[in-house]
């Protein structure tokens, strides 16, 4: 209610990693360029099935949005989310109508119920299973009545050499 989603540009140190190992965020971080130029979306069309499942103006969020591959396809207005800085400033420079934020699963810097949806694309997999409740219970607290998660995640039985899940999920 005309309150505005986090700054549009990362802040240094704005949020630590604390549920997702911090090496393998310095591993993102130290890749950010690299990985996207050499990765995709690879479900866009369902990225773009959830984006029609909000409403007009409902801001969602990319939570883990690494570089920023799905941001063509989630409308707007779109917050990306990172713990990995370089992440998020390679999502931002790529959309500059996307505002970025350095955050991690358990503490999303957005009010109670102020998404109308997250994107969780392969992302929560970085978090040990112990963690996953308190993650998913911050969510929760992010997301208004009625909102919509969207998690894709990793069937590690399926997975093919590449790293790309395979087709069991």
């Amino acid at each position: 209610c005309g309150r505005r989603p986090p700054a549009s540009a990362p802040t240094p140190g704005a949020a630590e990693a604390v549920l997702v190992d911090p090496r393998t965020v310095d591993v993102y971080a130290e890749g950010a360029a690299a990985y996207r130029a050499r990765r995709r979306a690879y479900q866009p069309q369902r990225a773009t099935s959830f984006a029609a499942r909000l409403p007009a103006g409902g801001v969602r969020l990319d939570l883990g949005s690494g570089p920023g591959h799905y941001a063509p396809h989630l409308g707007r207005p779109l917050v990306a989310a990172d713990p990995a800085l370089a992440m998020v400033a390679e999502a931002v420079a790529a959309a500059p109508d996307v505002m970025g934020v350095v955050a991690d699963a358990a503490a999303l810097p957005v009010r109670r119920g102020g998404l109308a949806g997250v994107w969780a694309s392969k992302s929560l997999q970085h978090l040990a299973a112990e963690h996953l409740p308190l993650a998913l219970a911050e969510v929760h607290r992010a997301l208004a009545v009625g909102g919509v998660l969207d998690v894709t995640v990793f069937d590690r039985s399926t997975a093919r050499p590449d790293g790309e899940a395979g087709s069991g999920l």
